[in-house]
């Protein structure tokens, strides 16, 4: 929005009076003015003196409210600039908020997931999951090469997973697969390795 000048309202005014306030962005007041005046010149000859007199009132009204509708404009004019540069500063920073709670929420993610692939395994649980795995493959709801696979996710889980027991008891409730024979030496000699690799808390 252009500012108004004070001094072209004047101006304008003097010559026309009323449309200085036009000008000036007070459209109501002044184009009321501009025809009285202009009505009033009209009647002059007719009327004598007092229509005379209105017309030079008018003149002098919209000469006085020159410089004052002309500030008012431009008052309303820097606020509403100020209003627009704040709305402006208000979504930039929601915009940076925006982008920094997802930057936040993909951060918060790669930890879950980190914590997730150090996850804590338990041992006894692990055993379990094994003896199970073993029962459906003897009876013949698992192929061998199903079985295998979930043999494989079993010991992945192992490797990036931490127990907080050490060697010897991450192995004893293995002990009983063995002696039921669930599970063979080879077998074993890798959980033997898996319980080696696997450190005793997450890392940091």
């Amino acid at each position: 929005m252009t500012k108004k000048s004070g001094s072209l309202a004047l101006l304008i005014n003097f010559f026309l009076p009323g449309l200085g306030l036009v000008y000036a962005s007070d459209g109501k007041v002044g184009w009321r003015l501009f025809l009285a005046n202009f009505v009033g010149g009209l009647l002059a000859p007719f009327t004598g003196g007092v229509t005379v007199l209105v017309c030079i009132v008018v003149w002098f009204w919209a000469l006085a409210d020159s410089f004052a509708v002309a500030n008012r404009a431009n008052r309303q004019i820097d606020a509403a600039e100020i209003a627009a540069d704040h709305r402006q500063r208000a979504e930039r920073i929601r915009a940076e908020r925006s982008e920094r709670d997802q930057v936040q929420l993909r951060a918060s993610e790669e930890k879950s997931a980190e914590r997730a692939a150090l996850a804590r395994v338990d041992a006894a649980e692990l055993a379990g999951e094994v003896r199970r795995l073993k029962t459906l493959l003897s009876v013949g709801v698992l192929s061998r090469d199903e079985a295998d696979a979930e043999w494989q996710r079993l010991l992945a889980q192992c490797c990036t997973g931490w127990s907080p027991a050490g060697f010897l008891r991450f192995l004893e409730p293995f002990v009983e697969l063995v002696d039921e024979g669930i599970i063979d030496g080879d077998e074993l000699q890798t959980l033997k390795d898996v319980a080696r690799s696997m450190p005793s808390q997450p890392h940091k």
